[in-house]
C-alpha cells in the first residue's frame, strides 16, 4: 500500500476569511518571522510531511481570478514565500518546505537558484509549488505582457481556454528548464581539494542549451546540485489544464539564462538599475506605517481600500497595481552600491545610501572619498547622507604571529599555474585547459576588441615593468608569478609550516596583492565540539534526468 502523506497549506492567518479575528489569533504578528517559525514548528510537531506557503504577485481577492478587491475587513498583504521558507529552514529538522513560486512572471533561472539554495539550507527538504497567474493586474506589476482579463463566467469559452492553456504550457516549459538547471551540476562536481588547489571539476558542470517557445536558457546553473538532486515539484490540480501540468511536470498534485526578449545593452545598465530602484522605493512607500489596523472588534484589517496602490512609468518599466508586502520596519531599507566607474559613482551619488570602497592605500581611498562626496553635493544631496564603506581583508589568528603566518600562506595560494590559466581564459574567452602554464603564451590571437584596459596592466615584481597584453610566443619578463597571466618559470617556494599543505608560488613583493590591508590578529572563542545531527529527508533523492 502506498504511504499516506500529510501536508498543511499555510496562508496568512488561515484560509477562513475571518480567521484573523479569532480571540487566539495574533494578526499583529502576521508579518513577522516569529509567526511563521511558530507555524512551521507546529507542523513539525504534528509529524506532517510537508507544508506549503501560499504566494502570489497580487493582493488577495475573494475570487482568485479577479483583480485585487478593495476590501479592508480581510487579511491583505503577504511576505515572500521563498524568503519565509529560507528563514524557517534552519529552525526545523524534518518537515518539507514548499514555497509557492509563480512561473508566469518569474525566470526559471531564478526559481532553480532559489529552490536549490533552499534545498541546501534545509539539508534536502525543499520543494516548489508551481503556480500560474491569470490576473491582468499582476501582469501590470511587471509591464512585460498584457493578459486578457479572465472572468469566471467565461472560463468555458474557446478564447479563455486557449489563454489558460498557454499559461500552463509556459509553466511546463519553466519546470523543464528548472529541472535541467538542477541537473547541470553532476554529483561530485565540487572537489574542494586544498592540496591541489582545485575546487571544481569543470567537466561535471554542463550548459543545458534549452530553446523553446517561451524560454531560451543557456545555463549552467550557479548553485551546486541540490542534496535531493531533484527537489519535489508540486502542483494544485483543480482543472483540466492544471491536471495536464501535474501529469507532465510535477511529482505531486496539490537573456542568456532568461526568457526570450533580448539583452540589455551595456550602456543602459545604470539607467535600468536607476529605474528599478525608483520603482522599488515607490512600492515601499505604497504602504504607510499605519496601513495595517488589525482591529478585531471593528472588523477592519486595512486602513483603507487604496493601500498598496502604485504606478511607475519610465523608459525601462511601465508598471502599476497594488503592492503585496506591508511596509517594512525601516520604511526604506538601506541601499548599498559597489561601483568604481564614473557612471557607477554617479549612480551611488544620486540614489544610494552607501558605496563600497575597495581602495587600500590612504591616497587612493581619500581620492575616492573626495570624488564621491563632490558628486553627491553636485546632485543636490547632503554629502553626509552617503556613507563610504572601506573594505578590509581580515586574517584570523590566536596571535598576531599566527595571523601573519596565515596571511603569507593565503597570499601564496592566490596565484598558481592553474589559476593563471583560468584568468587568461576569462580575458580571452577561450578554453586554454591544454596549455602548459610554464610554457610560452599560446599562438592565439585575443578576441576582437581586446585592449589593455579591459584587464588592467599588471606589474611583474622582479622586472618592475608593465607586462602589457600577451603576444604569441612571448614569455613574461619576470621569473615570479604574474597575477594576470601564466608564469614563465617555476617561482621560488618557501618551506611550509609542518601543519600546512605544500605552499604554492609566492607572489612578488611589488604585486598588487601586497597592497591589501595588513592582517589583524583576532582572539577566537574556545572551540566547541558539535553534537551529532541526524537529518531525515522527507523526499526521495532523484537521479539525473
Amino acid at each position: 500500500m502506498a504511504p499516506l502523506h500529510l501536508a498543511v497549506a499555510l496562508d496568512g492567518a488561515g484560509w477562513h476569511p475571518a480567521a484573523w479575528r479569532e480571540p487566539s489569533a495574533r494578526p499583529d504578528r502576521l508579518f513577522t518571522a516569529r509567526y511563521w517559525a511558530a507555524l512551521a514548528r507546529a507542523a513539525e510537531r504534528g509529524l506532517l510531511d510537508l507544508l506549503t506557503i501560499e504566494d502570489a504577485f497580487g493582493l488577495q481577492s475573494e475570487d482568485h481570478l479577479a483583480v485585487a478587491d478593495r476590501r479592508t475587513d480581510q487579511v491583505r498583504g503577504r511576505l515572500d514565500a521563498q524568503l519565509v521558507a529560507a528563514f524557517v529552514a534552519p529552525l526545523t529538522r524534518h518537515v518539507g518546505l514548499v514555497p509557492t513560486v509563480t512561473t508566469t512572471h518569474t525566470e526559471p533561472f531564478h526559481i532553480a537558484s532559489a529552490i536549490s539554495t533552499l534545498d541546501h539550507d534545509s539539508h534536502g527538504r525543499a520543494g516548489w509549488r508551481v503556480q500560474t497567474s491569470t490576473r491582468a493586474d499582476e501582469a501590470a506589476h511587471f509591464g512585460r505582457r498584457v493578459l486578457p482579463e479572465i472572468r469566471r463566467e467565461s472560463l468555458n469559452t474557446p478564447e479563455t481556454a486557449a489563454a489558460v492553456a498557454d499559461l500552463f504550457e509556459e509553466a511546463a516549459d519553466a519546470v523543464e528548464v528548472v529541472r535541467r538547471l538542477w541537473d547541470s551540476w553532476e554529483d561530485g562536481a565540487e572537489i574542494r581539494d586544498a592540496a591541489t588547489g582545485r575546487f571544481l571539476d569543470r567537466s561535471k558542470v554542463h550548459p543545458i542549451d534549452f530553446t523553446g517557445r517561451f524560454f531560451a536558457v543557456r545555463g549552467p546553473g550557479i548553485v551546486p546540485r541540490p542534496p535531493q538532486g531533484q527537489p519535489l515539484v508540486v502542483a494544485l490540480a483543480h482543472a483540466r489544464a492544471a491536471h495536464e501540468l501535474a501529469a507532465r511536470a510535477a511529482d505531486a498534485d496539490t537573456g542568456e539564462n532568461f526568457r526570450r526578449g533580448g539583452f540589455l545593452s551595456h550602456a543602459q545598465r545604470y539607467e535600468r538599475a536607476g529605474e528599478i530602484l525608483d520603482a522599488v522605493r515607490t512600492l515601499w512607500d505604497s504602504w504607510g506605517s499605519d496601513a495595517v489596523v488589525a482591529d478585531k472588534a471593528g472588523g477592519r484589517f486595512l486602513r483603507d481600500a487604496h493601500v498598496g496602490d502604485f504606478a511607475v512609468r519610465g523608459t525601462q518599466f511601465a508598471v502599476a497595481g497594488r503592492f503585496t508586502t506591508p511596509r517594512s520596519p525601516q520604511g526604506h531599507p538601506v541601499v548599498l552600491q559597489a561601483g568604481e566607474s564614473p557612471a557607477g559613482r554617479d549612480f551611488a551619488a544620486a540614489r544610494s545610501d552607501a558605496i563600497f570602497s575597495r581602495y587600500s592605500t590612504f591616497a587612493e581611498a581619500r581620492a575616492f572619498y573626495t570624488d564621491v562626496k563632490a558628486r553627491v553635493a553636485r546632485l543636490g544631496r547632503d554629502p553626509e547622507q552617503v556613507e563610504i564603506l572601506p573594505s578590509a581583508s581580515v586574517i584570523l589568528g590566536d596571535t598576531e604571529a599566527e595571523a601573519r603566518d596565515r596571511h603569507r600562506d593565503v597570499r601564496s595560494r592566490q596565484v598558481d599555474p592553474f589559476t593563471a590559466v583560468v584568468l587568461v581564459e576569462t580575458v580571452w574567452s577561450r578554453d586554454l585547459s591544454g596549455v602548459d602554464p610554464d610554457g610560452p603564451v599560446p599562438d592565439l590571437e585575443p578576441p576582437r576588441g581586446w585592449t589593455r584596459s579591459s584587464t588592467g596592466s599588471s606589474r611583474c615584481g622582479a622586472s618592475a615593468v608593465s607586462c602589457g597584453p600577451p603576444t604569441p610566443g612571448r614569455r613574461c619578463a619576470s621569473t615570479s608569478a604574474c597575477p594576470s597571466r601564466p608564469v614563465s618559470a617555476n617561482p621560488p617556494r618557501r618551506a611550509p609550516p609542518p601543519d600546512l599543505v605544500p605552499a604554492h608560488p609566492v607572489l612578488p613583493k611589488e604585486s598588487r596583492h601586497d597592497r591589501q590591508t595588513p592582517p589583524v590578529a583576532v582572539a577566537r572563542p574556545p572551540r566547541r565540539r558539535p553534537g551529532p545531527v541526524r537529518v531525515r529527508r522527507w523526499g526521495r533523492r532523484r537521479g539525473r534526468r
